[in-house]
């Protein structure tokens, strides 16, 4: 279970997580992962993610937890560890990007690892900031049979980290950052695949834009049994379209079962 904490919050658990001192959190936005044994009757662990709402988790079958969500990009609020491959904030450029307002929200994308069922700092397994100049946000996480990671969400920076991109999805597409002096909403969706039991830059193994000219948002991702991610997409129609990330990029509809490749 994960969640966002606005005031206090309590609960017993057995075990405590490295950020777990009630004088990290800001009482306003935080995100917190709780584990709760089978009959719900009691908590087995707890840790806090000060200014990183949590959007999404998932677990492995070695008790780890990986959280995404969105991490304030002004500052350095993200626990990261020596391993993760952005280790600060891409977020703060906000600042620098002509035609910006000054104070103008940025949010970083991050991905975090955790061990549930150890204590303290040894809980945080693997921890990564995942942005660029404006603003990233975490909206799913899915593990593979192999235990990568894979982050989907939304971005309209235009040096978001990429590795490997689909083909015509190389640098973002979104529409206009900056109108009429206001920083405006439009983003396209991101997937991205991490190796969190790499370090540095090698564990980021694929990254990619996905979307067209209007805004597109990964709402959510799964993976198969053959290790193919799915991603469901809003695009600014609005619709829903859900995408199959292989070496090219395919929607499934509903009228064909088989993937039909979009590009």
């Amino acid at each position: 279970m994960s969640g966002l904490h606005y005031f206090h919050f309590r609960v017993l658990p057995a075990i405590v997580g490295n950020r777990i001192n009630p004088s990290k959190a800001t009482a306003t936005n935080d995100g917190f992962i709780v584990k709760l044994n089978a009959s719900g009757t009691a908590a087995l662990y707890l840790t806090f993610l000060p200014l990183a709402p949590v959007n999404a988790l998932a677990v492995d079958g070695s008790f780890s937890a990986y959280v995404t969500g969105a991490v304030d990009g002004t500052t350095n609020a993200l626990s990261t560890t020596g391993s993760g491959f952005q280790l600060t904030n891409g977020g703060n450029g906000c600042a620098s990007v002509s035609g910006v307002p000054p104070g103008s929200p940025c949010t970083d994308a991050y991905l975090s690892r955790y061990n549930t069922l150890a204590g303290g700092n040894a809980s945080l397994m693997y921890s990564t900031y995942l942005g660029g100049n404006l603003s990233d946000v975490g909206t799913g996480v899915a593990v593979d049979n192999s235990g990568d990671a894979w982050v989907a969400g939304r971005t309209n920076s235009s040096n978001f980290p990429i590795a490997t991109p689909l083909t015509g999805m190389q640098t973002y597409r979104g529409g206009a950052i900056v109108d009429n002096n206001t920083l405006n909403t439009q983003f396209d969706a991101f997937v991205a695949k991490i190796n969190t039991n790499n370090a540095g830059q090698p564990s980021l193994i694929y990254s990619t834009y996905l979307g067209g000219t209007a805004t597109d948002q990964a709402n959510g991702i799964a993976v198969d049994a053959a290790g193919d991610a799915l991603i469901v997409v809003q695009q600014h129609r609005p619709t829903s379209r859900i995408y199959r990330a292989r070496p090219r990029l395919q929607e499934l509809t509903a009228s064909s079962p088989r993937s039909r490749t979009m590009l």
